[in-house]
């Protein structure tokens, strides 16, 4: 806690302490001389509380500096931490159905049954190589280029985005690094593949 802090708090126990041992007098003007009445309004319990809370996580890096351990997660915590293992679970598996999906589509078309969701996930994630991966690429830009409409329009605007953005980046020293990213080359197989 800082020291402005712990004046503020110790003001606010002594005005507490003051008014009740001697009780203002409400009939004084507001310019009077009485030493236990300020213009000063007690901090309300909010502001008490948020400095309680940057006391107590003061003293939790304290504890963890000094080698003490560290209090136990809180529920809320620990509800987040289980929120954030579930969206990690939820999108391996998203990811595992998207390539079963399009192996399907590649080997057996009479298995294959088309999922918008499917589609939609592949169109947002064909440039992200730890979602698809090098060996399924290829799969997925023959998948995408056979896509029509609205989605086609939407698969050749991202990619050009990509690459201009990417091309604006380009400087003489990281050219080469920047052209051969896995994102700028999707991007560019996937135009290619489009003017097929």
């Amino acid at each position: 806690m800082t020291e402005d802090q712990t004046e503020a708090v110790v003001s606010t126990e002594k005005q507490s302490e003051n008014a009740s041992i001697e009780p203002q007098n409400q009939t004084e003007s507001p310019g009077s001389n009485n030493p236990f009445k300020t213009d000063k309004k007690p901090p309300k319990r909010k502001k008490l509380k948020k400095l309680a809370e940057t006391e107590e996580s003061q003293t939790n890096e304290n504890e963890e500096e000094n080698g003490m351990p560290a209090p136990p997660p809180s529920k809320r915590q620990k509800k987040k931490q289980k929120q954030q293992q579930n969206i990690v679970r939820n999108k391996d598996k998203e990811i595992e159905k998207t390539i079963s999906y399009l192996v399907k589509w590649d080997t057996s078309r009479d298995e294959w049954k088309y999922e918008k969701l499917r589609q939609i996930f592949i169109q947002k994630n064909v440039f992200d190589e730890k979602v698809i991966d090098t060996e399924h690429c290829d799969v997925a830009i023959k998948y995408l280029a056979t896509s029509k409409g609205h989605s086609r329009a939407m698969i050749i605007e991202s990619a050009e985005a990509i690459i201009k953005e990417i091309e604006t980046k380009i400087t003489d020293e990281n050219q080469e690094e920047l052209t051969s990213s896995a994102r700028y080359e999707r991007a560019r197989q996937i135009l290619q593949s489009m003017d097929e």
